[in-house]
């Protein structure tokens, strides 16, 4: 796969989400209640990211509790419930993409290529002074990410963010960004192979990975934000 190489000139200004917390006190909130069975479960999760370093021990200076969430092909996976968090969080005013501009935007495309990034959230690191705001708690000790949870109130404007800086001397003609998907779009089959050609050195420059079972490369159903199933 093209973009499963070694990190390459990762700019930092990239990736590093920023919590901007209002004045108060930290918010810190006692563990959750999860059985036996989840809590095995969790801590087996929480030590293979530790060993992957995308989290580490906690001073425990903030907080939130963990819950467990099954997916739909039934794995589970945690994450932090970071309702009480987000409340004293500024919202970053970054605009988000509408879905009804962007299917405007593709025009008369005929082919599409979708490219997922695989858990996209996680390829964005957080900086080093708000990685202490993203504290989860469970009996067995408290734990910092690394990189950048899903459930913070910024993380999908961070991302955009980011992949807007990633792509800006490509401009937004061809390439449309929403959520964790990337959308290339083009009239003739020429201009596609031309800017698949820009957008993966792109990636690869800055390290982000596909996850190629949820890709799809270049069909001619406009599936953009849809399925390529």
């Amino acid at each position: 796969m093209v973009l499963l190489g070694t990190r390459v000139n990762w700019d930092v200004t990239l990736s590093k989400n920023i919590l901007w917390i209002r004045k108060g006190p930290p918010c810190k909130v006692s563990f959750g209640r999860l059985s036996y069975w989840e809590k095995v479960e969790v801590k087996i999760q929480i030590n293979v990211l530790m060993d992957l370093r995308k989290m580490k021990p906690s001073n425990f200076e903030y907080a939130c509790h963990i819950t467990l969430l099954v997916k739909k092909d039934g794995s589970r996976h945690f994450c932090g419930d970071y309702q009480p968090h987000n409340t004293q969080t500024h919202r970053d005013s970054f605009p988000m993409a509408l879905v009804d501009d962007v299917i405007n935007q593709v025009g008369k495309s005929s082919w599409f290529t979708a490219l997922d990034l695989h858990s996209g959230f996680w390829q964005i690191w957080m900086a080093l002074e708000d990685m202490k705001k993203t504290t989860m708690i469970m009996k067995t000790g408290s734990y910092d990410w690394i990189i950048m949870p899903f459930g913070l109130k910024n993380a999908m404007n961070t991302f955009t963010k980011t992949m807007s800086k990633v792509f800006k001397n490509l401009g937004d003609k061809f390439v449309k960004v929403f959520v964790d998907d990337l959308d290339v779009h083009n009239e003739s089959w020429e201009e596609h192979l031309q800017h698949l050609d820009a957008v993966f050195p792109k990636l690869r420059e800055v390290n982000l990975k596909l996850n190629p079972n949820k890709c799809c490369f270049a069909i001619k159903k406009n599936h953009i934000f849809g399925s390529c199933g």
